[in-house]
């Protein structure tokens, strides 16, 4: 009898240290099942981070190229070259980007938004066309002469188009990870906007005091408020109301660094 008791109690011993291999062994299991999750999660979050690259990689790139076209162009004191150059550049850049986003949105279920595009990007040529030629004839009211005319003029139409095409890149990124990338609030948008019109009253004012002709700052102007109200339709189309904020603030920021580039130099020609 005592023979089977301990047989009994060594086959428990046994039974029991198999079991608790077992577990051991099933812990490891999920401990290796949790860290292989991580290095999943970490993947994704890298491959996320390639797609929402575009932007950062055009900028990183043309950063470069304008250091080799200021290197290139170092002894012309116009600079005209450089910047005929630089725009060709980033009109190219501009067509590559312009051309992804309409297939991104065709196969995606922003779909609909496609020919608000369209017609955004045409209200952006036309806008960009009224401001070259508002920038030409402040330069001559100016009494510039002629090569810096042409430089003036060149870097306006390269500085707009740049602000597109990354406008683009931006638009491209989001279609590609559905992620905002802004924490702008509606706050300091209405903010810039207020002092975009503070700005724009006051030169008004100021020609009507001292008789100088800007009708084709005017001009300008209300493309802008057309291609602004485009870029509203668009974001609206794609329901996504932190990224509409977004654009919205960057191109009135930019709105008045163009008022400050070219108007503070043409209002004191006539004080």
């Amino acid at each position: 009898m005592k023979k089977i008791v301990l047989i009994f109690l060594v086959f428990s011993i046994i039974s029991c240290a198999k079991e608790k291999d077992t577990i051991t062994s099933n812990k490891g299991n999920n401990n290796s099942l949790v860290v292989n999750q991580k290095k999943l999660q970490e993947i994704k979050n890298k491959d996320s981070q390639k797609k929402l690259s575009y932007y950062r990689e055009l900028k990183s790139r043309m950063e470069k190229f304008e250091k080799n076209i200021q290197k290139k162009y170092g002894n012309d004191k116009t600079r005209l070259q450089e910047y005929i150059e630089l725009f060709k550049k980033w009109d190219e850049e501009l067509n590559i980007i312009y051309r992804k986003v309409i297939e991104k949105l065709k196969n995606s279920k922003y779909r609909n938004s496609e020919q608000i595009l369209v017609t955004t990007q045409k209200a952006w040529i036309k806008y960009k066309e009224s401001n070259y030629n508002f920038v030409e004839v402040a330069s001559e009211m100016l009494h510039y002469n002629s090569a810096i005319k042409a430089t003036v003029t060149q870097i306006a139409l390269t500085e707009i188009t740049s602000r597109r095409t990354l406008e683009l890149a931006k638009i491209f990124d989001f279609l590609e990870s559905n992620e905002n990338n802004t924490d702008i609030t509606k706050q300091k948008y209405l903010d810039i906007d207020k002092k975009l019109n503070e700005k724009y009253k006051n030169i008004l004012n100021q020609a009507k005091i001292k008789k100088f002709d800007i009708e084709k700052f005017i001009e300008s102007q209300r493309n802008w408020v057309e291609l602004k109200e485009k870029e509203i339709l668009f974001w609206n189309g794609i329901g996504n109301e932190k990224e509409k904020l977004r654009a919205l603030t960057e191109m009135t920021e930019n709105r008045i660094l163009d008022f400050d580039s070219y108007l503070e130099d043409y209002i004191e020609e006539f004080e």
